[in-house]
């Protein structure tokens, strides 16, 4: 396997939150509990003729994500796409493919737009604190919760959302819709990127 994507700046249309997905939207009037919820698996039928996801190299990949540098990662409320704080919202990613299947194996974690919670700051590696849920469980029961032929879920800890997506044949890790929100912010501010695939 190997590490094709990691921890992607991402363009974020801020006036347009109907870009979202409906279950990143949390209240500003609540708080989200500073616990972990139930995991909400994708549906299989948006990814029809998907490849089989293999059981141990899920694993593998979940291992490499949840030890790198991603487990000293703290995202907070200046990391909420809803404020606008930054022209582009950070969403750690990464993206391992088993070569010899073609198999992608994509993880994201992101705060969720509008949310807040007794804390203003969450890790990635242990959101709820010392003691409390892992990044290697949450990413880990993304896929095995959920019996959808391994394509995997998301699950929200606290304001942070992990997703594991299992299967995904697209070349990019990008959205169609991120590709051309990078693409106007870009020529916005001059950025020339490789000529690679998503321009990597």
């Amino acid at each position: 396997m190997i590490n094709l994507v990691d921890g992607l700046l991402v363009p974020s249309s801020v006036a347009d939150p109907s870009l979202l997905d409906l279950r990143s939207r949390g209240s500003p009037d609540s708080l989200a509990p500073m616990e972990r919820q139930p995991v909400q698996c994708h549906s299989e039928s948006d990814f029809p003729g998907h490849a089989d996801v293999n059981y141990e190299m899920q694993w593998e990949a979940v291992d490499a994500f949840c030890k790198t540098k991603h487990l000293e990662t703290t995202l907070s409320t200046l990391h909420d796409p809803a404020d606008g704080n930054f022209p582009i919202t950070y969403r750690h990613r990464m993206r391992w493919r088993d070569w010899p299947h073609r198999i992608n194996y994509d993880f994201f974690v992101e705060w969720v737009w509008g949310c807040r919670t007794t804390s203003q700051f969450q890790s990635v590696g242990l959101p709820l604190g010392k003691g409390g849920v892992s990044c290697h469980t949450i990413m880990r029961d993304n896929f095995v919760k959920c019996n959808n032929g391994g394509v995997g879920g998301s699950t929200q800890v606290g304001c942070l959302l992990f997703t594991f997506t299992g299967a995904d044949g697209s070349k990019c890790i990008l959205t169609e819709e991120e590709m051309k929100l990078r693409e106007i912010y870009d020529k916005k501010h001059g950025i020339t990127r490789p000529n690679t695939l998503c321009g990597m």
